[in-house]
């Protein structure tokens, strides 16, 4: 009867944090101006709504492919072009056990990109700025500048994260 007792106050905590998460989810994914400041109806790159941009700023799944092409498209976006994007594609590795045992971490995914820029100050801020433009966490480790024939080239490493999503694991006991 005690464990009865535990379950049951258990289960009435639980359906009034559902009932309070639930209007909190309403009123985050209801905003006019999601959090990136764009139109969370809209379509273009700073638009949507905001659950999908949270849920997409760590990916659950490392994914080195859809990085490159996400990093890419942010240089594009902004008339860089990229002459060398290079990092370890190592999803086998990690889909087979790269997650740690437990509570889910973030892993990092390291990588390194390199651009030519024109010798212009604002360029080489705007450039750094692309990676504040991006939905996923970066953090620059090192960025390099070598110049010649009228152009900077500028290379940067820096590393992002991906976390394996946490599992809900229900367990069912007879009661006595």
């Amino acid at each position: 009867i005690t464990k009865k007792r535990a379950a049951l106050d258990t289960l009435d905590k639980n359906a009034v944090a559902a009932k309070q998460l639930a209007i909190s989810h309403q009123e985050f994914a209801s905003q006019l101006t999601n959090v990136l400041g764009g139109n969370s109806k809209g379509t273009a790159d700073q638009d949507g709504e905001n659950s999908r941009i949270v849920l997409d700023a760590l990916p659950s799944k490392y994914d080195f492919p859809g990085l490159a092409t996400s990093i890419q498209k942010l240089f594009a976006d902004k008339g860089f072009a990229i002459t060398d994007l290079t990092g370890n594609d190592d999803e086998l590795a990690q889909s087979a056990g790269g997650a740690p045992a437990g509570a889910p971490a973030a892993v990092e995914i390291p990588f390194t990109v390199t651009s030519p820029i024109p010798p212009e100050p604002a360029k080489g801020k705007e450039y750094l700025n692309i990676f504040e433009r991006s939905i996923r966490p970066m953090q620059i480790k090192k960025v390099s500048l070598t110049s010649g024939s009228g152009k900077i080239t500028i290379t940067t490493d820096a590393k992002t994260y991906w976390q394996s999503s946490k599992s809900l694991n229900i367990v069912k006991k007879p009661l006595k």
